[in-house]
């Protein structure tokens, strides 16, 4: 059986399944990871709050402009584009979202059985050492925390998931065990109903 660390947006399109939700990656072989042992890094824990609420505040659609630098010359792009934007989830959307994800973390949920791993002053030792690939490769520093842990962690032969690609490519040159799905490179989001 494998041991799975799952990055947040891992296991926020988890939640989405679970909660019901259309998904947008509905290429994600997510069952597969049902068959083995999840694990979240503390990270995770508090993140995952921060994720539900970009989704309960929702974004305004706008038209926004590019301002790129578009030649060597510095001239600017004046092109426009469109963000759709996102609708606010409802309350009971919100409530229940919050809900589930506090019964896994407590552990009385039957539905997903979640792991919480402690962020140690080794895992910051290891997360230290990994933000050296952040002057190559674009993650953020969580992000490297988690990498962090999954190192910090190696007794238990964890597999980190996770769908920035970027963090994936320094994990990959760090030695690291990653769960890798070509064709998936975006974060998962979810639809409201």
């Amino acid at each position: 059986m494998a041991n799975y660390l799952i990055d947040t947006n891992i296991f926020f399109e988890l939640l989405c399944g679970l909660a019901g939700k259309e998904n947008i990656n509905k290429k994600s072989d997510l069952d597969k990871l049902a068959e083995g042992e999840l694990y979240i890094s503390e990270i995770t824990r508090v993140e995952i709050f921060s994720v539900i609420g970009k989704y309960a505040r929702g974004e305004q659609e706008q038209w926004q402009i590019c301002a790129r630098i578009k030649d060597e010359s510095g001239t600017k792009c004046m092109n426009k584009y469109y963000n759709p934007g996102r609708k606010k989830w409802k309350k009971a959307q919100i409530r229940d979202m919050r809900k589930l994800v506090n019964n896994i973390l407590d552990g009385e949920s039957k539905l997903l059985k979640v792991q919480v791993l402690k962020v140690t002053e080794g895992v910051l030792q290891e997360a230290r050492r990994f933000i050296n690939y952040a002057f190559t490769y674009k993650f953020a520093s969580l992000d490297a925390v988690i990498a962090g842990t999954a190192k910090y962690y190696s007794d238990k032969n964890l597999i980190l998931v996770t769908y920035d690609k970027s963090l994936r490519t320094a994990l990959y040159k760090d030695g690291g065990q990653i769960w890798y799905e070509p064709d998936i490179i975006v974060e998962g989001v979810c639809l409201s109903n």
